[in-house]
């Protein structure tokens, strides 16, 4: 668990089980715009399977997904 101020959880993600970065969304119309975060180095072969979460994450929401990672 990633805490934030004022006990707010942030949403993370794992890799191999371990937590390796959080993500934050921003919903516009049928656009959300999600921004990773790594809290460690994120292994050159996670991120397309990060990608590919994130754009079943939007077919599931019929909503179109752009992925940053900073």
């Amino acid at each position: 668990m990633v805490s934030a101020n004022a006990g707010i959880i942030k949403a993370t993600i794992l890799a191999d089980g371990f937590v390796c970065g959080i993500w934050e969304q921003q919903k516009n119309g049928k656009k959300i715009n999600v921004k990773v975060t790594p809290l460690t180095e994120i292994h050159p072969d996670f991120k397309p399977l990060i990608m590919e979460k994130f754009q079943e994450y939007g077919d599931f929401l019929s909503s179109e997904v752009n992925i940053t990672f900073n």
